[in-house]
Parts: C-alpha cells; structure tokens; sequence
C-alpha cells in the first residue's frame, strides 16, 4: 500500500512538471499567433472537463479539472469546416486573424515558436542550476605522476614534470582551488600542453605538461593524493580524525601508499587524539573510509555558457534517441528517452530524492529534469509528421514551394494520420518499456 501511494505520488509530481512545460509550449504558440497576425479562438489550461472560462475580446480562457498541460486552437475551424462541408478544393474568402488568411512564413513561424520556446526555457533553467550553489566534493591539489601507481591506474603514462608530493596552484590564466576544479579546467584544453605552477619543496616552480595520446583520447598522466585520514569508521578501535601512518612495517603517507600493499592480514599504526595505535585488520576489505572535504560552488562561474553547452548537448542526445525510435529501435531508443509515465514518475521519485536531502540540492533537481523534459517536448514536437509542430512546418515549407495552400481534406486527412502515428509511438514505446520491465 506504501509502495503504491509512493508511486501515485511521484507520478503526480512529475505529471505537474511535465504540465508546466506543456504549458509553456503552448504560451508559445498563443504570443507568436497573437503577434503574427492569427487569432487563438481558444486557449486551455489542463485536460477534462471545463471547470472555469472567461470570454476575453477574442479568445476564450479555460481551465479543466486536470491542471495537466494546455491547448491553442487557432482562428479558422469555421473556414476548415465550411470548405469541408462544401467539398471545396481551397479555403475561401477567410476571415481576417484566420489560421488560413495569413502567409506560410507567419505559419511556421508560429509553429517553430513552440519548440523555441521548449528550448529556451531549457536554456535559463540550465542557467539557474549552473549557479546555484552545492556541496560538492573537494579533494587537494596534491599530485604525483601517475607511473608511481602504475598498478593501481592500470596506466604506464609517464609525466616527467610532475614530482610526487607536488602541489598545483594555477595555470596561465587561472588560479585551482581542488582537484575537481583542475580536471575540469584541463578537460577543456583538448590535449593541448599547458603551463602549470607548482610548489615543490615550498618553492615555486613552473612546468610544462603535455598528454600522451591513447586509444581515442589522452592522459596527462597525474595522480591526485590525499591525507590518510578517517573520516568514518565501522571500528570501534578505529576513530575519526585517525591518521594512518604506517601498514605491515611500510611507511604510508598517501592512501594510494596503502592499496600498493596487497595482503591477507593487516597490521596498521594510526596516530589519534590519544596517541599511536595499532590495529590488525583480517581480509582485504577495510572497516573505515577516508575524510572528505566538501566545498559550495556553483557549476560555473559563466552559468549562461554552461548553459547553452548542456543545452545543445541534451538536444543532440534526444535528437539522436529519436532518429532509433522512429527508425523503431526501441530498446536503444528508451535509453535516453522514455514514455510519459514513466517519465514522470522517475522525475517526482529523483525530485524527492533531492529535496530529502536539502531544498537546494532539490531545487537543482527539479529544475534540471524540467529543463530534459522541456527539451525532449522541443526536440520531440519537430518530427516532420503532421499535428507534431515539425510537421506543420514541413507542410508551410510545401505550400511556400508551390505558392498555393493546402487542399482542405489533404489537410485534415494529414492531421488524423499525425494524429494516429503520435499515439501509435506513444503507445509502443510504453508497451515496450512494460515488456523490458517484465521479461528483461
């Protein structure tokens, strides 16, 4: 019974989220028609039935019982359905602010705005979660090269400029706070070989570090060591704050020092509050784990870039999951993409999550998912096949190309066959996820 209101609640979280967004897509659509030149006959928050309404000068406002998204309907359903009725071969004498009195560009720029503003929407939410600041692990700036762990990185890459003990402070054109701020900083150099500052033996020292190519990528081939200090125990011999300073007779200074020892039995010196300590540990598993240093920062100090960065990544991504999903891949396709419900109930579970753990780390959350499904929404509504915006844009590019509208039952026979492929795919991509769920 938990596990079920659990799961509507999660459900009805992510259903929210992913209502706003359609929302928005579909504010879109009303601002561009209303500055285009086309009217909306009707503009609706939700699905079901009508709960409110408001006349406004030429639209009219609704608001359905079931806050889940929203609709547009443009100006002209009376001109389509007044061709139709008279089986006329095109739409006559459309009255003005008409869906079907205004030129082609006007259509697809009232089509495209959707999806841009999906898009756009994706963009500033990316911006806010790359400023918002979090815990985020921060390990030292103490390095050595990786050939003194050979072993352990499965790596001979030598890095002759590096000296164990080293301590990164800047590049050329930046000062490093932690480790994860260096590899972040050097991921963005493309295998280039950079100026690095060291202190070494309390003396500066600057070198020049260049990668060594393997397989499809690069290694600058340098190690990150910490202190051997605990920070949690399951032990209780072993406290926190413990420094470990010696292992089976051999002097440990770095962790790394103590994963080169491979024994059955351990025989371990700390120096604690209380002084010196020795500790047998039986196996080669260890009952305690290594401090932690945590930092607040935000993702970047350019949040607008990293933004625009990720943005286009995640479109890239969804564009390409896609491309397998009509080509009916469905098992690489839901990879990256799933259907509705399932979709939504990952958002309000992971949201949840998040916000159990501190309403920062929740907002970020939150507001990234939205920003994947605000994508997915764009990326998803340019499939070229009619009642998808894509598709809507295809046909004004066609009727640009001919210089004549479409005939009124092509264009109805167009919408009801886009009308059935959306929820064929729909339909197939949840029954394939409830087949993975249960034979895979």
């Amino acid at each position: 019974m938990i596990d079920l209101l659990l799961y509507v609640l999660y459900l009805i979280i992510g259903l929210l989220a992913t209502g706003v967004v359609l929302l928005i897509h579909e504010l879109g659509h009303y601002f561009a028609a209303k500055t285009l030149g086309a009217e909306v006959e009707v503009f609706g928050i939700g699905i079901g039935p009508v709960i409110w309404r408001h006349w406004g000068k030429k639209t009219e406002f609704r608001l359905s019982l079931i806050p889940f998204g929203g609709y547009c309907r443009l100006g002209g359903s009376e001109d389509l359905t007044v061709a139709l009725s008279n089986k006329s071969k095109k739409i006559n004498s459309a009255e003005k602010g008409s869906f079907f009195a205004i030129s082609p560009w006007r259509k697809f720029l009232i089509f495209l705005s959707g999806p841009f503003t999906n898009f756009l929407l994706a963009f500033l939410l990316l911006s806010i979660v790359s400023s918002i600041p979090v815990n985020r692990v921060s390990h030292s700036l103490i390095v050595a090269p990786i050939s003194d762990y050979s072993s352990l990185y499965a790596s001979d890459v030598k890095q002759e400029a590096i000296v164990k003990g080293d301590i990164i402070l800047s590049s050329k054109e930046k000062t490093f706070i932690d480790w994860e701020d260096f590899t972040s900083w050097l991921a963005q150099q493309n295998g280039k070989e950079v100026e690095l500052k060291l202190l070494r033996d309390e003396r500066e020292v600057v070198v020049n570090v260049s990668p060594t190519v393997i397989d499809s990528g690069y290694s600058y081939g340098i190690a990150n060591l910490e202190k051997p200090v605990v920070g949690r125990s399951e032990d209780e011999r072993i406290e926190t704050g413990d420094i470990l300073i010696e292992a089976n007779g051999h002097k440990i200074q770095w962790t790394y020092d103590l994963y080169l020892l491979d024994c059955d039995t351990y025989d371990l010196v700390f120096e604690g509050v209380n002084g010196r300590k020795e500790v047998r540990i039986e196996g080669s598993s260890f009952p305690f784990a290594w401090e932690t240093n945590y930092r607040v920062s935000p993702d970047s100090s350019t949040p607008f870039h990293t933004a625009f960065i990720k943005t286009l990544d995640l479109s890239k991504r969804t564009a390409a999951a896609l491309i397998k999903l009509l080509s009916f891949n469905f098992k690489e396709a839901l990879e990256v993409i799933s259907g509705p419900f399932t979709s939504a109930k990952n958002i309000g579970r992971i949201s949840t999550l998040a916000f159990s753990e501190s309403s920062r780390s929740g907002i970020r959350t939150l507001l990234y998912l939205i920003s994947i499904i605000s994508i997915s929404i764009s990326i998803g509504n340019l499939i070229p096949v009619p009642t998808f915006d894509g598709g809507q844009m295809l046909i004004t590019i066609a009727e640009m190309v001919v210089n004549r509208p479409l005939k009124p039952n092509t264009y109805l026979v167009l919408h009801i066959s886009g009308m059935v492929i959306a929820w064929t795919l729909i339909i197939m991509m949840n029954a394939w996820g409830l087949v993975e769920t249960l034979f895979f």
